[in-house]
C-alpha cells in the first residue's frame, strides 16, 4: 500500500468517526460520489491533521442538504 492509499484509508476512518455509520450508509450512490470528490479535494488542499471535524461535517451537510438532497433525486 502506497502513501496515498494509506492517507485515503486513514481519512476514510476519520470521516466514518465524524459522521457515524448511519449517515454514511444512508447516502445515495450520487451523494456518495459527489461527497467522495469533495473530500478528495479537501484532502488535496491541506494535510489530514489540519482538516477539522467541522469541515468534514460541513461538506456532508452541503452535499446532502443542498447539492443533492434525496427528495430531488430521481431513483
Amino acid at each position: 500500500m502506497n502513501n496515498e492509499e494509506m492517507l485515503i484509508k486513514e481519512f476514510s476512518k476519520r470521516i466514518l468517526s465524524v459522521l457515524g455509520q448511519e449517515k454514511v450508509s444512508s447516502l445515495s450512490n450520487r451523494q456518495d460520489k459527489i461527497l467522495s470528490k469533495s473530500y478528495y479535494r479537501l484532502l488535496n488542499e491541506k494535510p489530514l491533521d489540519q482538516i477539522t471535524d467541522a469541515e468534514i461535517l460541513g461538506s456532508y451537510e452541503v452535499i446532502v442538504d443542498h447539492v443533492s438532497p434525496l427528495a430531488y433525486e430521481v431513483l
